[in-house]
């Protein structure tokens, strides 16, 4: 005999569960238009909760990346680091008890060379 949940258990449930007040998107921007963006998301309690990340082509700097992120509402202590910073930094977070919440990577088309970016969470 297979049981199913109450109508009212599932309500419960579904009334305890942790809801993003508000949730948002970007679209791709470069690295530079995510350190002004990550200002404006500390400001307002936002947290990256996704991140897509492709090639922008050209030279290998700062901004030959771009990434897509989601947000949400959360009350969690976050970085994020990507390309040369990202292997440092996961050392750091990680040792300090974040877990990598978010991430991608992409390899530049003509050499190969793989580029990450990650977000840490940390509950407070």
């Amino acid at each position: 005999m297979k049981k199913f949940l109450s109508p009212a258990l599932a309500v419960a449930i579904l009334a305890a569960a942790p809801v993003s007040a508000s949730a948002g998107q970007t679209d791709w921007i470069g690295i530079s238009e995510w350190k002004s963006l990550e200002s404006k998301l500390r400001a307002s309690g936002e947290v990256p909760v996704s991140v897509q990340c492709r090639d922008r082509g050209g030279p290998l700097n700062n901004e030959s990346g771009q990434a897509k992120i989601s947000t949400q509402k959360k009350d969690v202590e976050w970085h994020w680091a990507f390309g040369s910073q990202f292997q440092n930094a996961n050392y750091k977070w990680v040792s300090q008890g974040f877990t990598q919440a978010a991430g991608c990577e992409y390899a530049r088309p003509k050499s190969g060379v793989k580029i990450k970016f990650g977000v840490w969470h940390k509950n407070k």
